[in-house]
């Protein structure tokens, strides 16, 4: 049995995200680009619509305990959407549909995918989203 390294798994989720990105219709625009000093996995653009994906391999199963739980910290999504309110403010407004989505890959034996669109700023204890 072969044991992937950290570096080699994450690797290898954020290339099979990118086959899964080419096969529903999109066309990858950066991989690991940096945009507001934050590194984007995946860029990608379909149509009017741009996607910034934040991958995750992980060895193990998808468990129904972790329901509700968050893959990305709360510190990650801040920044995440840093970035992506750079790239809205550099495209202009209204001319793409912008949003942030989570891959996370899990490989036990087999790659599994679970995506979810539209990832959300954490809020702080007052209900805003933090600007920074």
């Amino acid at each position: 049995m072969v044991v992937l390294s950290r570096s080699h798994l994450g690797l290898l989720a954020e290339t099979l995200v990118a086959v899964v990105l080419v096969a529903r219709g999109w066309t990858l625009l950066g991989w690991r680009r940096r945009i507001a000093g934050v590194e984007i996995d995946w860029l990608a653009r379909r149509g009017h619509e741009l996607i910034l994906v934040e991958v995750k391999g992980r060895r193990g199963r998808f468990d129904d305990d972790e329901i509700g739980r968050f893959p990305v910290s709360a510190g990650q999504r801040r920044r995440l959407h840093r970035a992506l309110a750079q790239l809205e403010s550099e495209l202009g407004t209204g001319r793409h549909a912008l949003r942030l989505d989570l891959a996370e890959v899990r490989f036990s034996p087999w790659p599994r995918l679970r995506w979810t669109r539209g990832i959300e700023a954490p809020k702080t204890e007052g209900g805003q989203v933090p600007s920074s």
